[in-house]
C-alpha cells in the first residue's frame, strides 16, 4: 500500500471538511475522489475514442452497410 502526503489549500480543505462533517474519516474520502476522478478519466477516454470511430468514413460505411441488412431483416 502506497502512501501519499500532500499540501491541501484552503479550497481542498474546506472540501474536505464538507466530506467529512458526517464522520467519514479524510482517507476514505480521497480514496473515492481519486477513484472518482480514475473512471471520469476512462469513461472519457471511451468517448474520445468513441467519438474517432465514429467520425471514421470506413466505420460510417460499415454502419450504413449494417443498418440495410438490418432494415431487410425487418421486412420479414
Amino acid at each position: 500500500m502506497r502512501v501519499v502526503t500532500f499540501q491541501a489549500g484552503p479550497r481542498t480543505e474546506a472540501a474536505l471538511a464538507e466530506l467529512t462533517a458526517d464522520g467519514q474519516a479524510p482517507d476514505e474520502v480521497i480514496r473515492a475522489a481519486i477513484v472518482m476522478a480514475w473512471r471520469s478519466r476512462r469513461a472519457e477516454t471511451a468517448r474520445r475514442e468513441a467519438r474517432a470511430v465514429a467520425d471514421g468514413p470506413d466505420d460510417r460505411d460499415e454502419a450504413r452497410a449494417i443498418m440495410r441488412d438490418m432494415e431487410s431483416l425487418r421486412a420479414w
